[in-house]
């Protein structure tokens, strides 16, 4: 890999069994693939929470005024009933 930079790293007994079971049982190739994907992972997590997170920030800087609980259910309600008329439901 031109653009890559070599780890060595020490993994509990539980966490290497892990590991080589997913290339004995042809998940990944090599247990380097395993750890790459599993760093992979853990990237779209973080990317994931970053999200969520600005949106909850969002949400709290919002200085629109906040829904009463019945305010949201009268909303939510009248949202179900538009879609299932679009739908031809009946209620």
């Amino acid at each position: 890999m031109a653009n890559s930079e070599r780890f060595e790293i020490d993994l509990p007994n539980d966490l290497a069994q892990f590991v080589h079971s997913q290339v004995g049982e042809g998940a990944l190739a090599s247990d380097a693939d395993v750890v790459r994907e599993a760093v992979r992972v853990m990237q779209r997590q973080a990317s994931k929470l970053a999200e969520l997170r600005a949106m909850v920030k969002a949400s709290l800087d919002d200085p629109r005024p906040s829904l009463t609980d019945d305010e949201v259910g009268e909303h939510l309600r009248q949202r179900a009933a538009a879609l299932r008329g679009a739908r031809g439901e009946h209620a």
